[in-house]
């Protein structure tokens, strides 16, 4: 089990600034609590998604107007889809596969590149923990959707989108993520449950 990083604890060497870290003297210290995964990554233990330029969202038309789309992006206000960006046309509760184009000073999110996913189930992630769930080179988000023949998508934003295969299964996997994503050889660890569980 890693330990817990505390405030104000030196985590690198090297000087690299994220909303969660200071650097002072060419050194990276933690400014919230969080902790350092297996691949030796800051991750905060509990964080509010930041949208940032060319981010993946998972994310849920609430509003269809004449120039384009309002869209849930799990956030305290909606993100919008031009409809000059897209030729797919979206009804509202539609889901969507998109990237950030653009975070404008006040917050607001425009969207780009969006393709439309069919009806599934979306459930919410802590975005902090992202990073875990996709895994180095996409190999827990693989692992899952090789173990239960599910499709998955994971947003930035927190949501995550699945649809066909063993959805219960998957959903286990992925509390499985959640709660242990402090702990290493993960990926491993989950590959063997599903292959335990892994309906004949």
């Amino acid at each position: 089990m890693r330990k817990v990083v505390i405030p104000g604890e030196q985590i690198s060497d090297k000087p690299f600034v994220t909303e969660y870290t200071v650097v002072e003297g060419g050194k990276t210290y933690a400014s919230v609590v969080g902790f350092m995964d297996e691949e030796n990554r800051f991750v905060p233990a509990k964080s509010v998604y930041t949208p940032r330029q060319g981010d993946a969202i998972v994310g849920v038309v609430v509003y269809v107007r004449g120039n384009g789309y309002k869209v849930d992006l799990n956030l305290p206000f909606e993100g919008f889809l031009s409809g000059k960006d897209t030729r797919v046309p979206f009804a509202m509760g539609e889901i969507m596969f998109a990237k950030v184009r653009d975070v404008d000073e006040v917050g607001n999110v425009d969207l780009i590149d969006a393709r439309k996913l069919p009806a599934g189930k979306i459930i919410e992630f802590p975005p902090a923990k992202v990073p875990r769930l996709i895994g180095k080179k996409n190999s827990m988000l693989m692992a899952i959707m090789q173990g239960t023949g599910s499709e998955v998508y994971v947003g930035n934003n927190g949501y995550v989108y699945l649809a066909g295969g063993d959805i219960p299964l998957a959903l286990r996997a992925i509390d499985m993520v959640d709660k242990q994503s402090h702990t290493t050889g993960l990926t491993q660890q989950v590959t063997d449950f599903l292959a335990q569980n892994k309906k004949q």
